[in-house]
């Protein structure tokens, strides 16, 4: 994915989860999926589990972020190009 479908792509994220139905559906995987809070078990099994749940939240919130990073980082491979 080069940089341009990479923007794309966050925006798309960004536009979704910004509606109200995307904001309280965000939420709601948040609490549920350990965004905020340990995800120890006993069981090894378990906390890899829950981990695979989180990241994908975290996944989430990272798609959302940091579009002017992926800008700058357009507008320099840009400048290198010419």
């Amino acid at each position: 994915m080069d940089l341009a479908q990479l923007q794309d792509i966050k925006r798309l994220y960004k536009r979704v989860f910004s509606t109200d139905d995307g904001i309280k559906v965000l939420e709601d995987m948040k609490q549920r999926f350990f965004f905020d809070k340990s995800t120890f078990s006993n069981q090894p099994h378990e906390i890899a589990y829950n981990e695979g749940q989180r990241t994908v939240v975290m996944f989430l919130e990272n798609m959302m972020t940091d579009i002017e990073k992926v800008e700058q980082m357009k507008q320099q491979q840009e400048a290198l190009n010419e």
